[in-house]
């Protein structure tokens, strides 16, 4: 039996990840801000383990999350931005993988569009982002802490992806 429910490890991440959001806008390259977004990734691996997924997209959801934890101590590390900037966008990929493959097997279909919509907003901003703003990437962070909610009142399906919506709490 699992220690939390799935709610809370849909929701944890969300909470954690809305204040490097914030973060990112009012004070960029905060300490604070990597180390939120550290702790972001690593209480997405319950919720990841806790979706059930094809075994390649799991797999690219824990290789986008191992990533992600390595490039923010190389950022705490002043790591400059040329070399780690790259490795993170090409984790976002395995991200956005893992994400529109829940998404689309996911039944409600407010969590495929959105999915799918972060997604392809994530793997594309990944492709071209040396040429773009980095605030194009903020979006997707949006979308991605909104989706993690939205998804904390479905449960898993076992064929996968998520279903109907969890009964309230007595």
């Amino acid at each position: 039996m699992p220690v939390l429910s799935f709610r809370t490890v849909a929701i944890l991440p969300a909470v954690l990840f809305s204040p490097t959001l914030v973060l990112a806008i009012v004070a960029p390259g905060s300490s604070w801000g990597t180390a939120l977004g550290i702790l972001f990734h690593l209480s997405a691996l319950f919720f990841v383990s806790r979706v059930p997924a094809p075994e390649w997209a799991r797999a690219a959801a824990f290789g986008w999350l191992a990533l992600d934890v390595t490039v923010g101590i190389m950022t705490l590390n002043l790591v400059p931005f040329e070399i780690y900037m790259p490795m993170r966008l090409g984790g976002h990929v395995l991200g956005a993988t893992w994400l529109i493959a829940v998404s689309l097997l996911s039944r409600p279909v407010i969590l495929k569009v959105l999915g799918v919509f972060t997604g392809v907003w994530l793997a594309l901003f990944s492709f071209f982002g040396a040429s773009l703003p980095i605030i194009l990437l903020g979006p997707a962070g949006v979308l991605i802490v909104v989706w993690f909610v939205i998804a904390g009142f479905y449960q898993p399906d076992p064929l996968g992806g998520l279903t109907r919506k969890l009964s309230p709490k007595p």
